[in-house]
């Protein structure tokens, strides 16, 4: 079965984002400032980035929610699990 990042991991994975698309040394507070200085086309692009990655992490946190929910184990086969995650995609 694939890993979906918990709580604690997807703050981690954001972080690890953030440090990839804005650099090491930028907080989330720094990265939100350097957004709003853009301008035009950089700014729609980085806000549109920025939105699809914290939609990502919300499917994942609903998506490990839901296997959760449902019992999903480590014997279960592939195919469910992208069933889960196909049926959890509807819903965002």
């Amino acid at each position: 079965m694939k890993q979906v990042a918990s709580g604690a991991d997807t703050a981690t994975a954001k972080e690890l984002m953030r440090a990839k698309l804005f650099g090491e040394n930028c907080d989330e507070a720094a990265s939100r400032e350097c957004i709003e200085n853009l301008e035009g086309e950089a700014k729609s692009t980085a806000m549109m980035v920025t939105g699809m990655v914290e939609k990502v992490f919300e499917l994942a946190q609903t998506s490990k929610a839901k296997a959760e929910e449902l019992n999903v184990t480590d014997d279960s086969e592939e195919q469910s699990f992208d069933s889960l995650v196909q049926e959890t995609a509807k819903g965002v």
